[in-house]
Order: C-alpha cells, then sequence, then structure tokens
C-alpha cells in the first residue's frame, strides 16, 4: 500500500498514468457537464412558489459543493508535503487554489442572482452562509500562488 503512495507520488510516474487517462476523463467529463447544464436550464420544469428561478439553483448547488471541497484538498495536499516532501502534493495544493477561487466566485454570483429574485436584494449581510462563502472566497485568493516550498 505504501509502496503504492509514494510510486503516485513520483512526478514522472503520474505524468505517465495521467497522460493516459486524461483524454478519456476530459471527454467523460465534459459530455455529463453539458448534459446536466442543458438539462438543468431547459428542461427542468418550473417549481410552483419560485417558477424558474429554481433552475439557477440546479447549478448553484452543484458549484457551491465543490467549492467546499478544495479546502479540504489542499488541507490534505499541505499535510502530505510537509509530512512526506512529496512536490506532487504541493503542486496540486497550488493549482487547486485558483480553482477553488473561480468556483467560490461562481458560487457567489449565481446565489446572488438567484437572491435577488427571491429576496429582492442581491446581497444579505445577516446570511451566515453568504458571508462565510465570501470569507472562503477571500482565504482561497491569499491562498493562490501560495506554495509550501517556496
Amino acid at each position: 500500500m505504501w509502496l503504492w503512495f509514494a510510486k503516485l507520488g513520483s512526478p514522472r510516474w503520474f505524468y505517465e498514468i495521467s497522460t493516459r487517462w486524461l483524454p478519456w476523463l476530459v471527454a467523460a467529463m465534459s459530455f455529463f457537464m453539458a448534459v446536466g447544464v442543458i438539462w438543468a436550464l431547459l428542461f427542468l420544469p418550473p417549481d410552483y412558489q419560485q417558477s424558474f428561478t429554481t433552475r439557477i439553483l440546479v447549478i448553484h448547488v452543484a458549484v457551491a459543493g465543490t467549492s467546499l471541497a478544495f479546502f479540504p484538498l489542499m488541507a490534505v495536499a499541505g499535510t502530505i508535503t510537509l509530512v512526506w516532501k512529496m512536490k506532487l502534493a504541493d503542486m496540486v495544493a497550488k493549482h487547486a487554489a485558483p480553482l477553488g477561487a473561480w468556483f467560490s466566485f461562481i458560487t457567489l454570483a449565481t446565489g446572488s442572482l438567484w437572491g435577488s429574485v427571491m429576496w429582492g436584494t442581491w446581497w444579505e449581510w445577516t446570511d451566515a452562509r453568504l458571508v462565510s462563502m465570501l470569507f472562503q472566497f477571500f482565504f482561497i485568493i491569499e491562498c493562490r500562488g501560495s506554495s509550501l516550498s517556496d
């Protein structure tokens, strides 16, 4: 088990595996993402109370869940970098920050679009979810570009 883990941390071995898998994973991701977005935005029936504004929630919730996953990913990658000195984990932590920032920004934008229709305001400072997502966005912007090995 540990031999496989150490072998996976080798950039040369990782790049050999990822070059074979990457085209297939990108094709599958593109297909499922296109189907999901088209289905959510065009074919989702309107809600009886919120009408067609629920369509933006399908995108918002998926993007919000993904944006929240970047903090544990960066924490685990940073821990692996500090404990086992794997350069590949440092690269993961470094390159996950900009992606997490984009997902957090899209979460804030889609939530504001939905909130403007449902609440009548683009932003509500008393809502802890909004403010905590904004703090996450600021924290991840601060982490962007920083590296443990710099």
